[in-house]
């Protein structure tokens, strides 16, 4: 891997953890290829010293004090290509801390070895991930699979046939909040915003409406003080522009990055009332928009929503696409 890195020209700091002897090979290997490597204990005890080198070692407190520059993390690339997977329990756990700061995360692995099941490992692995990056896992082929998670300030996953990456390859069970197979699988063009969203009960044309800052405007029916659950702060939030602290920033962060829609799918499997799903149509028209709303009367609040601000030539209906349910084979 060092070498492949190295053969596409890749300047930048290359550490490698592994055991003794496996390193001494590595090193071995790499420079009868020609390509520098040192082994940590040859090196300064300081981050400087690494710069712009590939250095092995086989100790990780070493590599936790003297090597890592943590503020750098975000914009670094994790690999473990069956190593952390095939290590003990004990091993993985004194890796994983550092795996969230971490900008990509690129996992080869089998669904079982020596006994330790990975599925249910790299499934608890994905759920604590998953509030900081996309996740997306997908067969590599012969039984061995990828298990990709990017920060959400980084990007987006993209799920590539030429990485075998589709439909039919997505992991059956390990599957977070990447949303590729809904895509996919919808069958829903866009346009088609009323494909299979009922009317339902309690809204309809004559409701009022809250309008967002950027000129957007949601129906109120849903989100009415007084009811089970007092929702004036949702009404106040889509009027100050901020419906989730926690997720908004990285939201705007994604829309942002992509100006041009080189991704040009934006998938939300949960739409609600279409709060995310509308930023994104207006955001970008170049964008198309695929939207999920499992509860029928969300899914027709945000037909109303969709048609509402189309009316008003603030969005373009025809990128935008609304399914209730999403057809599963």
């Amino acid at each position: 891997m060092a070498a492949a890195f190295a053969d596409l020209g890749f300047a930048g700091t290359y550490l490698i953890y592994d055991l003794q002897p496996m390193i001494l090979m590595q090193r071995y290997w790499l420079r009868y290829s020609g390509i520098p490597a040192h082994l940590g204990p040859d090196l300064p005890r300081s981050r400087e010293a690494v710069l712009g080198q590939l250095v092995l070692e086989s100790s990780l407190s070493s590599i936790l004090r003297h090597r890592l520059d943590m503020g750098q993390l975000p914009q670094s690339l994790f690999i473990g290509t069956y190593s952390l997977t095939e290590s003990d329990l004990a091993t993985r756990e004194q890796v994983r801390p550092l795996m969230r700061s971490f900008g990509v995360i690129l996992l080869a692995f089998l669904e079982a070895f020596d006994s330790f099941d990975n599925v249910a490992y790299l499934r608890a692995l994905g759920r604590w991930l998953r509030s900081s990056h996309q996740v997306l896992v997908w067969h590599k082929g012969h039984d061995h699979w990828y298990f990709l998670a990017v920060r959400f300030e980084v990007g987006q996953v993209h799920c590539d046939a030429a990485v075998n990456c589709g439909n039919d390859t997505l992991h059956r069970t390990l599957r977070f909040n990447s949303s590729y197979r809904l895509v996919e699988k919808a069958g829903c063009a866009p346009g088609a915003a009323v494909a299979d969203v009922p009317p339902s009960p309690g809204l309809d044309e004559t409701t009022s409406s809250i309008e967002h800052p950027s000129g957007l405007t949601f129906r109120m029916s849903i989100l009415e003080p007084g009811g089970p659950e007092d929702d004036s702060d949702k009404i106040g939030r889509i009027r100050r522009g901020t419906w989730e602290a926690a997720e908004d920033p990285h939201i705007q962060r994604i829309l942002d990055s992509d100006p041009n829609c080189s991704y040009p799918v934006f998938v939300d499997g949960g739409a609600a009332f279409g709060y995310y799903s509308l930023l994104a149509a207006q955001k970008h028209p170049c964008r198309e928009v695929q939207a999920f709303n499992p509860h029928p009367m969300f899914a027709y609040a945000m037909r109303l929503n969709l048609e509402d601000n189309a009316r008003a030539h603030r969005i373009d209906p025809s990128r935008v696409c609304i399914n209730r349910l999403v057809p599963l084979r």
